[in-house]
């Protein structure tokens, strides 16, 4: 991968990261705000349901926070852009798609039908 590449991915993620932490620091400041008191059970059950969904929406804003942080220092270690299963170029149409992938197409399709593969006994 060139340098120009690396740098446009790099670029891509740190915007990405930037956008996430900002929605990451909403979904907190959501949170807090539902904490505040409520005048009746209803009023109560609904105000603990919207911070269950906020920190749910935190946590998997938080998980993605932490891959685009690992392909960030996939860039720095010069590891970006292969797969860490065979070690082959992940194609950059896929990387243009998803830039955190760590797999290239052939083994992420290989995982997710080993996923939907039922459990033998």
């Amino acid at each position: 991968m060139t340098n120009q590449q690396l740098d446009h991915f790099r670029s891509i993620l740190e915007k990405q990261r930037n956008d996430i932490n900002r929605q990451i620091n909403d979904e907190e400041e959501r949170a807090k705000e539902n904490t505040a008191s409520a005048s009746d059970v209803a009023e109560i059950s609904a105000q603990m349901i919207d911070t269950d969904t906020a920190l749910s929406i935190g946590q998997n804003l938080t998980n993605q926070y932490n891959a685009i942080e690992e392909a960030l220092a996939r860039i720095d270690r010069g590891t970006y852009g292969k797969c860490q299963e065979c070690g082959k170029d992940i194609s950059i149409k896929r990387l243009e798609a998803l830039p955190t992938a760590t797999t290239c197409t052939e083994d992420a399709a290989r995982a997710e039908e080993e996923m939907e593969e039922p459990a033998t006994l």
